[in-house]
């Protein structure tokens, strides 16, 4: 696997220029990628479409009529001729099937790691020559297009005012004039930011696109934060008593609304950060390899031995109620006694092998390389063996 493949596309300094477009301005990379080599072809695309059972157990769209409506295919047939007569094809939740090793998933697992974002689906866009696969729209995500074949141009509006952002499709009384076009050509690569309009038509060629759509990852996902810990209160998780309205007086509601203010200042940052973390950011998969390596590296880990962390495991720590939670990007979530957050903690700010026996905190040096043993063997981290002892010389008798 690239570990660095989507940041490889936007080129130096892109990462940090991506950043101040993000959720702001589009944003658009010229030759990102060779187009001698893409991730994906038509051919490839093609191939897949007419593979034994694809459209059934797929989720493939018709995009026809004006403006286009989705409707699933009833058969190739179907979908060859509405492609034929102007309609578009939409792949969509790609990362279902597309291999974990695939050049388009090494793209989507980078980008997760690199923006720390969530994706909500992979797509691939078909369009014939000259047709427009949507209508005029805004999305309610981040997305970061690349146009594999053909042209494509993007005309962009005036951002959707916060009241209409659950509306997608807009009018062109609500479109207004248009803002900024932008012309796609393969190899470029285009970020849209959730929230402004834009409309996409094809040119006279056949145009293949990807969408990479990350999911709405805003401060509002914090009230998750405070439902995780409301449910799990025994007071606020009982069910209203009959007739509530009359039932519950003034002061039973504001002391439950006392509780849920507590909890709120209860967060700390970090604590917002690593539950966000834990709760929303799932990557496909893990670094290939590495598991299965670490499960027979893991065999016989001894306080002497040092650790490392794999290259593009993302990991952050966070403490709750009694237990510590290690949440890492393409592995899940692992907990272990709030003791050991101590030596968790040395061991991600660890850039180069620390001895295990060394490791910060309470935990014995056995318990410590029990706890190494357990992430070596998920694969999050690389065991650097000690170096044997030499036999000493015996003394003369």
């Amino acid at each position: 696997m690239s570990h660095n493949a989507f940041t490889a596309l936007l080129g130096a300094g892109g990462l940090d220029a991506l950043a101040k477009h993000w959720a702001a301005t589009p944003m658009l990379v010229k030759s990102a990628f060779d187009t001698s080599a893409p991730p994906i072809d038509l051919s490839e695309v093609e191939r897949t479409l007419v593979g034994p059972g694809f459209l059934a157990r797929a989720n493939v769209q018709l995009r026809t009529g004006n403006p286009p409506t989705a409707q699933a295919p009833g058969s190739l047939g179907d979908l060859y001729d509405a492609f034929a007569a102007g309609g578009s094809i939409q792949l969509v939740d790609c990362e279902d099937w597309l291999s974990p090793v695939h050049p388009v998933m090494d793209i989507v697992n980078d980008a997760q790691r690199a923006l720390e974002h969530p994706i909500q689906t992979v797509s691939m866009f078909l369009t014939p020559p000259n047709a427009q696969a949507l209508p005029a729209h805004h999305d309610q995500i981040e997305i970061i297009t690349l146009q594999i074949s053909g042209e494509k141009r993007w005309e962009t509006f005036a951002p959707t005012p916060p009241d209409l952002l659950p509306s997608g499709e807009r009018s062109p009384e609500e479109l207004g004039p248009v803002k900024e076009v932008f012309t796609l050509q393969p190899g470029d690569l285009f970020y849209i930011p959730r929230g402004v309009p834009h409309r996409v038509v094809s040119n006279d060629e056949v145009s293949l696109s990807l969408a990479i759509s990350f999911q709405s990852f805003a401060f509002s996902s914090m009230t998750n934060l405070i439902y995780e810990k409301a449910v799990r209160d025994a007071d606020l998780s009982r069910s209203f008593p009959v007739k509530p309205r009359t039932a519950l007086s003034d002061a039973d509601i504001e002391a439950m609304i006392g509780r849920l203010h507590a909890m709120v200042d209860q967060l700390t940052p970090a604590d917002v950060r690593a539950m966000l973390y834990a709760s929303e950011m799932n990557l496909p998969v893990p670094p290939h390899g590495s598991v299965l390596e670490g499960v027979s590296d893991a065999a016989d880990v001894s306080p002497d031995d040092s650790i490392v962390r794999r290259p593009g495991a993302h990991m952050v720590v966070g403490v709750f109620d009694d237990k510590c939670c290690l949440s890492a990007s393409a592995f899940g979530t692992f907990n272990v006694p709030a003791k050991a957050r101590e030596a968790l903690e040395g061991m991600l700010a660890a850039d180069t092998p620390v001895r295990i026996a060394d490791l910060p905190g309470p935990l014995s040096p056995q318990s410590k390389a029990t706890l190494a043993r357990r992430f070596i063997k998920a694969g999050l981290f690389e065991r650097v063996r000690c170096a044997p002892v030499a036999d000493q010389p015996r003394s003369a008798a």
